[in-house]
């Protein structure tokens, strides 16, 4: 009974650190993105997919939200944060 135990909460675990967290961006030609003090590559159509954040990410901007910044030949060009959205999966199973 345990092992079968351990095995389903060993599986579900695996489910939940497979999580990503994905967004659509628009940045100007020659420019790179960084989201959360972390390099992101923008596929063609704009989609970043990145490892889920932790929950001091969380809130609403200017205080709270997700960190970016647009970076040009090393220099910030524009930074801020994005708004971001509850997850309740988030309670029961922190991103580390």
């Amino acid at each position: 009974m345990r092992a079968s135990t351990l095995a389903i909460l060993l599986g579900l675990s695996s489910l939940a650190v497979g999580c990503t967290t994905t967004g659509h961006f628009v940045i100007p030609e020659g420019t790179e993105l960084e989201v959360y003090k972390r390099p992101a590559t923008v596929d063609s159509d704009g989609t970043v997919t990145m490892r889920p954040f932790f929950w001091t990410a969380m809130g609403i901007p200017p205080h709270g939200g997700i960190e970016y910044r647009l970076l040009k030949s090393g220099k910030t060009i524009k930074e801020g944060r994005l708004r971001t959205q509850f997850r309740v999966v988030s309670i029961f199973w922190p991103p580390f």
